[in-house]
């Protein structure tokens, strides 16, 4: 499971912006038509390389593990990571954006509590619309919600549930966790699938962290969107460029309620097309390649999914996604590789 780990109390402002970062990426190599992004990576048509494989002969063949073998300037680096691959044929077509179910929303959160509007919370949140709301828990604390409804998305937190949510509390890394405590994260993820399913919201669980202060107990799940049950690729905070759909959601739970709750992008197809995918070698040849020319590879990867990459001229693509640890408990693309052109779609900066 991928983690990406965030502590329950985050600003409200600006909580839909991607950070600034501009990352600057680069290739040696003569491709036969060649696209400059703004990020600086070389989209390109490969000379020699083509897609003639139906999906399904081409999903067919593609090993459970890849496994290779390189050096960097400072270690040899063995990869022997798992290849995620969906049950569905992939296709391509385009998006539209579903409208955020903000009513569904309310009452999933509070259903006890009655929801106002607050013109001052969506000003203060810089948001179209704020909502409050006020409940009385089982333990007499008095808690105040609140919701601001932005063009693409929804934040809401909490006030005055600290008693079951502390802020005092550590995060449990996973690879700590007792089986007591990974069958506990597991319920909980059965919980805030139902909650998304109940809302209406198309995302699924990508990462979990556990946080603990003494007996206390919750867990803060990060999702990514999906289409047709298969994942669009989250590369929020890792770049600048507008030129990808941001989609994702967060949500932190207990045994007795939720607290934090984000949603950012609401997305379905619109329409599709059947693909051709390049095979498995082809995608190994193109990994070589760029990792001649990248600074990533002295990360340690973590794996590689065919998953969707997604566009804001409402476009969509399957892609290959190498994933990497870039920091504790945190893997994140490094490189992204369209599954049926070998064009390079996003590669971390160089």
């Amino acid at each position: 499971m991928e983690n990406y780990c965030m502590n329950k109390r985050v600003c409200l402002f600006g909580i839909l912006c991607v950070s600034a970062c501009l990352w600057i990426s680069g290739c040696d190599k003569t491709p036969q038509n060649v696209e400059i992004n703004e990020n600086g990576v070389a989209h390109e048509e490969r000379v020699g390389i083509s897609a003639e494989n139906d999906s399904d002969d081409a999903l067919s063949s593609i090993p459970e593990r890849f496994v290779y073998k390189y050096t960097t300037e400072d270690t040899c680096k063995n990869i022997d990571i798992p290849i995620q691959i969906p049950d569905q044929k992939p296709v391509k077509g385009k998006l539209r954006q579903k409208q955020i179910p903000v009513q569904e929303i309310c009452a999933r959160l509070e259903p006890d509590g009655t929801w106002e509007k607050n013109e001052e919370l969506a000003e203060n949140a810089r948001a179209q619309e704020g909502y409050e709301t006020s409940v009385t828990l089982k333990n007499g604390c008095n808690v105040t919600r609140y919701l601001a409804v932005y063009d693409n998305g929804v934040y809401s937190g909490t006030n005055g549930d600290e008693s079951i949510f502390p802020i005092s509390a550590d995060m449990v890394s996973e690879k700590d966790w007792s089986d007591g405590q990974r069958d506990y994260v597991q319920d909980q993820q059965a919980k805030a699938e139902s909650i998304f399913q109940d809302m209406g919201l198309n995302f699924k669980i990508t990462g979990a962290c556990l946080w603990e202060d003494q007996d206390i107990r919750y867990v803060t799940f990060d999702l990514s969107s999906i289409l047709d049950n298969i994942t669009v690729c989250d590369l929020e905070g890792i770049t600048a460029q507008e030129q990808y759909i941001i989609s994702n959601a967060t949500l932190t739970l207990s045994d007795e309620r939720i607290s934090e709750f984000r949603v950012i992008g609401n997305y379905e197809i619109e329409s599709e097309e059947a693909v051709n995918l390049l095979n498995w070698d082809q995608v190994e040849q193109i990994f070589e390649e760029e990792l001649q020319n990248s600074d990533w590879g002295e990360y340690d990867l973590t794996g590689v999914k065919l998953e969707y990459i997604g566009n804001t001229d409402m476009t969509f693509t399957p892609v290959w996604s190498f994933y990497g640890e870039v920091s504790t408990d945190d893997s994140k693309p490094l490189l992204c590789i369209n599954a049926c052109t070998g064009k390079v779609e996003f590669q971390w900066g160089m």
